[in-house]
């Protein structure tokens, strides 16, 4: 029996769509099949080259690598790695840590990643692989692990993993505490660090020039409160060169002065051009503008190659220098040290120095250091030159604060030698440096909110030894947002742990409306793993006397973070960071006083004890101090009204700074007449019995005799009165 040929194309039309899309699949399979066989598989020579070129790409431009489908840009830098680049497996375990683009944050898997990188012998994964024992993230600490990896890092010349490594000896972590095995890591990074830029204060005619081009940065400094003063560099647009140009042709000597230097450095539109410089140096030099005296004396003292030395520029220098021009002066004096242009004259180097160092100059405090410290026409007067050093150091002067801790280690110009002050001084020389190098860029994790980078930066600050970055970490934690947490503790092997143990309790156990839902839980899991944290880096911060630490542990325990409440620890920790200065310790001891917690009675005297400490420890606080002090007086009008009344009063009139003592005495006469009453208000209640006037709020009895009730009134309008005076007076 034939079928009909119209039955037949029937039947394709109403199966066509199905073709279609199994055909369609097909396709995508064959495609997803060849995209991961050019991943993983062998295959021609081209295919690989463009694979790992577009995979160095990202490896070195980072910035450039695409937010979505990170997965995709893994599987890529995980192939280049395959085939020799390494640092990829770094870039790999990166991308989990951080939880960059689309993908979650997962410590275990940036392990395993950091890990492979650092078998194939790579520093910054070692360094990684040391912070991740140190810390416990995914699993355990182990210190002992972790003091390898930091060693391997050194090896590699890792300013910080042998920061790390000193920290540890100092401390003694996992390890015997050794304050000269410290000194000695601290040496050889503060040296590291003078070797490499201390090259403007040895002794030639180039380092000289370069003195000064260093040094002039000052100049900057110094205006940089000024808004109006814009820094020259390489990158300063044609608006700002136009604008100083229109002003230097009015005559403006300033202005003149900094086109000299755009045209000395020369700028992407303005190409360099000595002549130039020159020139309106001379004009600025002509209205005797002092900076431009000593770049026109530069420039004549040490020209480039193409043009020949003038003599004459030492004697413009010299007029800056008399003009108190203290960077003239530091030059002169390497001049006469090292006797060039001049015959070598030791006492006047120093003398000219002395000159800038007198005027507060840091590099004329630690060139006179030097003089003293290295000539030995001099005598090597050690105290006089550890003098000049601590003056600079207190200027943050890197190269005086070395040379401090060299001194304090071999005991020249002190009493006697200390391990722990060289320590102290060749370590504010590394963290200087790390500081103002943005070695760890956390200030602009912070500022552009990337809260996960911060805290891992804070991390590494710690094992470094920075003791701020102890609070700074805690305050992360505490401040943390919901979102945050659950990127850094949902897959942590801790909550994991805790998740899995709820899931089989609601196995076991009865459904019942009252158990608790897993949306709840996961919420309370993670926010205490986000207390602990918090706990830990407060608790080690506190160890170290800061103040504001030891008032946050108080607050841990009166709120009950990560720990029960229990508000005699918390008033311990509030009273022990009032003793430190901390104003906020002393009003949180006040509030406990003013309302008393658990067993801790309200005591008025106590509360406004405190609430005057705090108000003396941060004079900016006082008007809302005076604020709280009126609420507590009020509070205690009903609890002891002869204190209450008595106090304010005294509180009041003897905080006008114009009173004369008479009128104090008066004053006090008049307070302690209004405690007599008191007495007589508090001693009698309706039914004739004395009460205790210590007693609680709850327990006073406020039903007066008539007589009293009376009297009561009267001295209470009195007292508002007062108040709404002293209210106007603060106003």
């Amino acid at each position: 029996m034939k079928i009909p040929s119209i039955f037949l194309i029937f039947l394709f039309i109403i199966f066509l769509p199905f073709l279609a899309r199994k055909l369609f699949n097909l396709k995508e399979n064959l495609f997803e099949k060849s995209k991961n066989s050019i991943l993983f598989d062998d295959l021609n020579f081209e295919n690989k080259t463009e694979i790992i070129e577009q995979g160095l790409y990202y490896l070195h431009n980072p910035l450039e690598i695409p937010q979505k489908n990170t997965i995709e840009t893994v599987k890529l830098l995980e192939f280049i790695a395959e085939n020799g680049h390494y640092k990829a497996f770094h870039k790999i375990g990166k991308f989990y840590e951080y939880g960059e683009g689309d993908l979650e944050v997962d410590m275990c898997l940036a392990k395993k990643y950091y890990q492979k990188s650092a078998d194939y012998g790579i520093a910054i994964s070692h360094l990684k692989m040391g912070l991740f024992n140190s810390i416990g993230k995914c699993g355990e600490q182990n210190q002992a692990k972790a003091l390898i990896h930091f060693e391997l890092a050194n090896l590699n010349k890792s300013i910080v993993a042998k920061m790390i490594l000193a920290n540890r000896a100092y401390q003694g972590y996992n390890s015997h505490q050794s304050c000269e095995k410290a000194a000695l890591y601290y040496e050889n990074i503060a040296y590291q660090i003078f070797e490499n830029e201390s090259e403007e204060y040895s002794f030639s005619s180039k380092s000289i020039k370069k003195m000064h081009k260093i040094t002039s940065l000052k100049e900057k400094e110094k205006k940089k409160k000024d808004p109006n003063v814009v820094e020259i560099t390489n990158e300063t647009d044609q608006k700002t060169i136009h604008y100083f140009n229109s002003l230097a042709e009015e005559g403006n000597a300033e202005a003149q002065n900094v086109m000299g230097k755009i045209y000395e450095i020369g700028t992407k539109t303005t190409p360099q051009n000595i002549d130039k410089a020159m020139e309106y140096y001379q004009k600025a030099a002509d209205q005797e503008y002092v900076p431009a005296l000593r770049n026109l004396a530069i420039q004549n003292l040490f020209p480039d190659n193409s043009k020949p030395q003038n003599i004459s520029g030492l004697y413009l220098l010299l007029e800056a220098a008399y003009r108190n021009d203290t960077i003239a002066m530091n030059i002169i004096s390497q001049m006469y040290r090292e006797g060039l242009f001049v015959e070598r004259n030791v006492m006047t180097a120093l003398s000219w120095a002395q000159k800038s160092a007198e005027r507060g100059d840091k590099d004329g405090q630690y060139i006179s250091g030097m003089i003293l410290l290295k000539e030995p026409e001099l005598g090597h007067d050690y105290a006089t030159a550890m003098l000049y050093f601590l003056a600079a150091a207190s200027q943050k002067h890197p190269f005086s604060m070395y040379q401090i801790g060299k001194m304090y280690l071999n005991g020249l110009g002190v009493e006697r030698k200390s391990c722990q002050q060289a320590v102290f001084w060749f370590k504010k020389v590394a963290e200087s440096v790390v500081l103002q190098k943005k070695i760890i860029p956390v200030e602009e994790d912070v500022l552009q909110g990337k809260t996960i980078a911060a805290i891992n930066h804070y991390e590494i600050l710690v094992e470094m030894g920075f003791s701020k970055a102890l609070f700074n970490l805690g305050a992360l934690y505490e401040n943390l947002d919901f979102d945050s947490m659950q990127k850094l503790f949902k897959n942590s092997p801790e909550f994991q742990q805790e998740f899995s143990e709820f899931l089989n309790n609601q196995k076991n156990s009865e459904k019942n409306s009252h158990s608790e839902s897993e949306e709840d839980f996961i919420k309370k899991a993670i926010e205490k793993q986000r207390d602990l944290k918090m706990l830990k880096y407060y608790t080690l911060s506190a160890q170290q006397e800061h103040s504001l630490a030891i008032k946050k542990l108080g607050d841990i325990y009166f709120y009950g973070k990560a720990v029960e409440i229990n508000y005699n620890t918390a008033l311990r920790y509030y009273q022990l960071s009032s003793q430190f200065g901390n104003y906020q310790g002393s009003y949180s001891v006040g509030y406990i006083y003013e309302n008393g917690f658990g067993n801790i009675e309200k005591n008025f005297d106590q509360a406004l004890k405190f609430y005057n400490l705090a108000k003396s420890q941060n004079p900016k606080a006082s008007l809302a101090i005076n604020l709280i002090k009126i609420r507590c007086y009020f509070k205690f009008l009903f609890y002891r009204p002869k204190k209450a009344i008595s106090t304010f009063l005294f509180d009041v009139i003897l905080s006008n700074p114009f009173n004369s003592p008479h009128f104090i005495q008066k004053v006090e006469h008049f307070s302690s007449r209004i405690n007599e009453l008191g007495d007589d208000i508090m001693s009698f209640s309706l039914d004739g019995e004395q009460n205790d006037p210590n007693s609680k709020i709850d327990n006073f009895d406020l039903d007066f005799p008539f007589n009293f009730k009376i009297l009561f009134v009267v001295v209470l309008g009195v007292s508002l009165v007062i108040i709404l005076i002293f209210l106007k007076r603060l106003v």
